[in-house]
């Protein structure tokens, strides 16, 4: 089915995208006071931080294997989950190199030193794409583990210096963007049915 809420996800995304790239210098106080007091914190407080930016990876491998389990009436989930990622992928590549003139940030948190923040951050773009995108296939735990990632990636991104919360959330827009078109077009399953629904249908059966 196509719902209106993903076409509202695409138009708003767009709209983030639009506005952070027309802001993407802007630097807020406190997000240069954060990145200054993690610079000057002990070790464990960047490990923690680089943990958090890795949940986003976790929960990729979580979704990828848990789709992939579930045979092949879940071939269409991994084909949206493909397509909105490497959209979204695509898309943070090009404004990199529009805006910046360089590759965007892949795995920073693999030897590199004294990073300055660049637009788009693309493992937030990408993770959004992912979680929205994939949203209607999977439980809610995941779901909300999807939410989870999403935000400690944007933490410890600005945290780190990867980006600010402006280019944040324009790469959010960009995850939103991809999914919402891609499942305006495609469509998407009603999803899983909330505890309340299925006690109250079970209840209508009089079981």
């Amino acid at each position: 089915m196509r719902r209106p809420s993903d076409a509202f996800n695409a138009v708003l995304g767009l709209f983030l995208v639009i506005w952070a790239t027309v802001n993407v210098e802007s630097i807020s106080s406190w997000a240069q006071a954060l990145t200054e007091l993690v610079q000057a914190s002990p070790s464990w407080v960047i490990l923690l931080l680089a943990v958090g930016y890795a949940t986003s990876l976790i929960y990729v491998v979580i979704v990828f294997g848990a789709l992939l389990a579930g045979g092949p009436e879940r071939r269409p989930a991994l084909r949206d989950l493909a397509i909105a990622g490497v959209t979204a992928a695509v898309l943070v590549v090009i404004l990199a190199f529009i805006i910046n003139d360089a590759w965007p940030y892949v795995s920073p948190e693999i030897g590199l030193e004294d990073p300055a923040p660049r637009f788009p951050v693309m493992r937030e773009g990408m993770v959004t794409a992912i979680r929205v995108v994939i949203g209607p296939h999977v439980t809610r735990p995941l779901r909300r583990f999807g939410w989870l990632a999403i935000v400690a990636t944007a933490i410890a991104s600005v945290s780190l210096g990867y980006g600010t919360p402006t280019h944040i959330i324009g790469s959010f827009g960009i995850g939103l963007f991809s999914a919402g078109l891609l499942l305006a077009i495609v469509g998407s399953p009603r999803g899983y049915p909330d505890p309340d629904s299925v006690a109250a249908a079970l209840a209508s059966l009089g079981v």
